[in-house]
């Protein structure tokens, strides 16, 4: 009960902090006020958990990986179409500056701390990200589009689970983001990035990918049974 109650006060603590860091009032007169992944941000964590950081440190690295991706996921909406208005060419580079300036906060962050480790992480983690998301620019279908996006959305726990010794769990991070873009890329009609599958191959795919969580070990720490919780959450949802 003590570790629930715990989890839920730093998740709580996690998501105040996000939004008053990553919350400029200039940038929000003009673009969508950034959104943390909840997801996400509990895996990290939960792979922090049993690592020797202090829990400062721990949250300060939960911080730093939630204002990564919402970097990233902000420069999921600059857009390709031609620039013809002042206002859209305005939206575009703070867009575009907005992602930067959430960049430059995770980095400070960890910088405060020396948790020097982390911003290499991090770093890496964001370079495969742009890689991956690259590629499904250039994807021929939208399966190969999707399973891309989901390997780019699952970059930064990857990375955070490599370094705390649970690689092991990377394969089956992919599925759970996949299975939340499929559920939840709804919510954002304005991101570049938008699947155009048939619902039922989207159902297909969910069901696929869930199955998959499924067969994580039963009782094998409480990341596993987090991310079965997760995936039995998102299947719940409506496309």
């Amino acid at each position: 009960m003590t570790a629930t109650y715990d989890h839920v006060n730093n998740l709580h603590k996690l998501t105040e902090d996000f939004y008053r860091e990553a919350s400029y009032s200039y940038v929000q007169k003009f673009l969508p006020d950034a959104v943390m992944n909840v997801m996400q941000a509990e895996l990290i964590l939960l792979l922090l958990e049993d690592t020797a950081l202090l829990a400062e440190e721990k949250h300060a690295v939960a911080l730093a990986a939630s204002l990564v991706q919402s970097a990233m996921d902000t420069h999921d909406h600059i857009d390709s179409v031609p620039v013809h208005s002042e206002k859209h060419r305005k939206e575009r580079q703070l867009t575009v500056l907005s992602g930067d300036y959430y960049s430059s906060l995770y980095y400070s962050i960890l910088a405060e701390r020396k948790l020097i480790d982390y911003i290499n992480l991090f770093s890496g983690a964001v370079q495969k990200i742009n890689e991956y998301k690259m590629a499904a620019l250039e994807a021929e279908n939208e399966l190969d589009t999707l399973s891309l996006l989901a390997e780019a959305a699952s970059c930064i726990p990857a990375a955070a689970a490599a370094h705390t010794g649970h690689g092991d769990l990377i394969p089956a991070f992919k599925q759970l983001f996949l299975l939340q873009l499929l559920k939840e890329e709804h919510k954002d009609k304005e991101m570049f990035f938008s699947c155009r599958l048939p619902r039922s191959d989207r159902s297909e795919l969910a069901g696929r990918a869930f199955l998959r969580l499924k067969e994580l070990p039963a009782a094998d720490g409480r990341t596993q049974t987090f991310m079965r919780q997760e995936a039995r959450r998102l299947m719940m949802m409506p496309y």
